[in-house]
């Protein structure tokens, strides 16, 4: 199996960048975040995925996690999928994978 390297987008340092500025502006997280994963339902998907999640589970500001799969990978995430993670989650991560 190949091997994949994760990294984590969370930074332990304040980052002052324009970019930075401009994301924390849009967005501003509680204090203890969920999170949610979204695969389109493709093998490969899980992989990434998990990995994903194993890295942000180190991060002691991460409270819970939750994995969803849309039924189809061609088609959209229904709207009770999308009103389950609006209601679970803080940030949702979403993955393609063949």
């Amino acid at each position: 199996m190949p091997t994949m390297t994760i990294l984590s987008p969370i930074v332990s340092e304040p980052v002052h960048t324009a970019v930075a500025v401009a994301a924390h502006s849009r967005a501003v997280l509680p204090p203890r975040i969920r999170i949610a994963t979204l695969s389109n339902g493709k093998p490969n998907t899980s992989f990434v995925l998990d990995g994903v999640l194993d890295v942000l589970r180190r991060d002691a500001r991460i409270s819970e996690t939750l994995r969803v799969r849309k039924q189809a990978p061609s088609g959209p995430a229904t709207s009770e999928l999308i009103d389950e993670l609006v209601s679970q989650a803080d940030l949702v991560v979403n993955a393609t994978g063949d």
